[in-house]
């Protein structure tokens, strides 16, 4: 009879298996927290009150904080940007009611003889609220904190960090760190490979931050919570587009590289377990907040920006571009082969026939490799909701006529 070993499921898959309470009880208490980038950046995009509740919570357990350093090199390298997004927003949102306004009296205008509908007095009704919202924008950009000159937010997290960030790696160091970050990659090992489009050794940030919150966990000896808004799947096990949990891969590393326990919260998460665990009491609102940024967060990750449709739609127009003066030198080439003109002048009648049977064959593959860009571009131009810029309909091509004549 085989022997029964008890719990051998658990041990050998436990990262399927989510922590019973017990567990979750036991990490709380005995973990060192550790933050991603991103988390910190979002601080710069949350309202002033979910700061303040975040940073409560930062301040209840900061004897216990500790950053990885490219976290805190990602955070560094990001800081401006984020804060001058923030900024540059108020002209944006500005800027597209102004366009929304527009397109709207457009719509409207050929309206203006109906017999009851007063366009006029509809859009003058209109501007008001417009001016109004703009207005409203305008003083709310006045009291944007100056955070380019003046970083509360930045004073504030120097404090709680002072100290308890990873040292970089060096010279030696680093070059092997990448090549294992190259061999994960390779490998599809989480977290990280979803990265590989990015330029350099930014591709490997991920894993870098992975590696030596590891490296610190297992000379701490101590379980570790790692908080990130990462919205890639490098990072959570997701069914259906929802998200389960952290990368089993991610609690088996942890246990067979560190030999403790860890577990991935997104921020939201985070504070609602800090809420059950630790006792903090955070707002409602600030939760809200939360998660509202981390939506966007998947949302950057789940779609394709406009100008990444607008960069497909150009090469596609390209492509056909290219292939359309093809065909046009292959009819070219094709007519001067039947007639016997140009440099085919000196061919025999089986030569030309030979050529002729060639060219149309490669004519073909033209016009199917055509056909092929006009489908993918009628797709983009749907998701676009615009008419091809440069694709004309005589220029879809149409499949070769059978019964072509040859000499």
């Amino acid at each position: 009879m085989p022997k029964v070993r008890v719990g051998y499921m658990r041990k050998q898959f436990g990262g399927y298996y989510r922590p019973t309470e017990a567990e979750f009880k036991a990490l709380w208490n005995d973990c060192f927290f550790s933050f991603d980038a991103n988390v910190l950046l979002n601080f710069y995009r949350y309202r002033a009150e979910t700061r303040d509740n975040l940073f409560r919570i930062l301040q209840a357990i900061r004897d216990r904080m500790w950053l990885t350093h490219q976290a805190a090199k990602e955070h560094f390298e990001g800081r401006l940007a984020v804060i001058q997004g923030q900024v540059d927003a108020y002209s944006k949102v500005i800027e597209s009611l102004e366009d929304s306004r527009k397109k709207l009296e457009g719509s409207v205008s050929e309206y203006s003889r109906h017999s009851t509908i007063d366009v006029k007095r509809l859009m003058a009704t209109l501007d008001k609220a417009y001016a109004e919202a703009k207005a409203a924008l305008e003083r709310v950009k006045g009291d944007h904190p100056d955070l380019l000159r003046n970083d509360d937010v930045l004073d504030r997290l120097t404090e709680l960090f002072d100290g308890r960030v990873g040292d970089c790696y060096s010279d030696e160091e680093l070059p092997k760190i990448i090549k294992q970050a190259e061999e994960r990659a390779k490998k599809k090992t989480p977290p990280g490979f979803r990265d590989a489009n990015k330029e350099g050794e930014r591709q490997h940030g991920d894993t870098l931050i992975w590696l030596q919150l590891l490296a610190e966990a297992s000379e701490r000896k101590r379980p570790v919570i790692f908080v990130t808004d990462d919205a890639k799947d490098d990072w959570w096990l997701t069914h259906n587009g929802k998200r389960i949990g952290p990368r089993p891969e991610l609690i088996a590393e942890a246990r067979q590289i560190a030999k403790v326990p860890l577990y991935v919260y997104a921020s939201a998460q985070f504070i609602e377990y800090a809420d059950k665990h630790l006792g903090t009491a955070t707002d409602k609102a600030a939760i809200a907040d939360v998660k509202e940024a981390q939506k966007r967060e998947k949302e950057r990750h789940t779609s394709i920006s406009i100008t990444e449709w607008l960069r497909i739609r150009s090469t596609l127009e390209s492509q056909m571009a290219v292939l359309k003066r093809h065909k046009d030198n292959l009819v070219r080439q094709l007519s001067e082969i039947e007639q016997g003109t140009g440099t085919f002048s000196g061919l025999s009648l089986d030569e030309r026939n030979a050529m002729v049977g060639r060219t149309i064959s490669q004519t073909g593959v033209v016009q199917a490799e055509m056909a092929e860009v006009a489908r993918n571009l009628v797709k983009v131009n749907f998701v676009l909701g615009t008419a091809p810029t440069s694709l004309e309909s005589s220029e879809v091509p149409l499949p070769l006529q059978s019964g072509t004549k040859t000499m």
